[in-house]
């Protein structure tokens, strides 16, 4: 049985498949591109298992939030990389609010992906009332929010 999550999932990988091989013919070599092109196959893996998922009518799987954490990583990077310039990429130098943002990130990413692989992993925080995977998710959006909104500004 075919349901709107398939077909918008589907959608979504078909998008993103285009996109990264449109990506692939047109790269030079460069690290933008080598980061853009990851964030588009990230995006398709994603939407292929979420596609998989929402078909077979699988509400709980770990893959799908472990690939939705690799896809936050890469789309992350690949923001990052546009807003650092090329020196301080190697030398840390970049002011204190966007090494807490990118700590910050860092670590949800590696909450969200440990526990992908450790389910229980978030239980003590929910003793509390709160699901520490949605925060952690909340968080890398409102990063990559900022990350997007400072990309914006800098190229006007």
């Amino acid at each position: 049985m075919i349901t709107i999550g398939m077909v918008g999932y589907g959608a979504a990988a078909l998008a993103f498949a285009v996109f990264t091989l449109v990506m692939l013919t047109g790269w030079r070599g460069r690290l933008h591109g080598a980061l853009l092109t990851a964030a588009g196959m990230a995006s398709v893996f994603w939407a292929v298992a979420a596609a998989y998922n929402a078909g077979r009518g699988y509400h709980f799987s770990r893959v799908v939030p472990s690939l939705e954490a690799v896809r936050d990583v890469a789309w992350s990077a690949f923001l990052l990389r546009l807003l650092l310039p090329s020196f301080a990429w190697r030398h840390v130098t970049a002011d204190l609010k966007t090494a807490v943002v990118i700590g910050l990130s860092g670590l949800c990413a590696g909450f969200l992906l440990a526990s992908a692989a450790y389910p229980g992993l978030g239980t003590a925080v929910q003793e509390w009332g709160i699901d520490a995977r949605i925060m952690a998710f909340l968080v890398m959006a409102i990063v990559g929010l900022m990350w997007t909104e400072q990309v914006y500004r800098n190229t006007l």
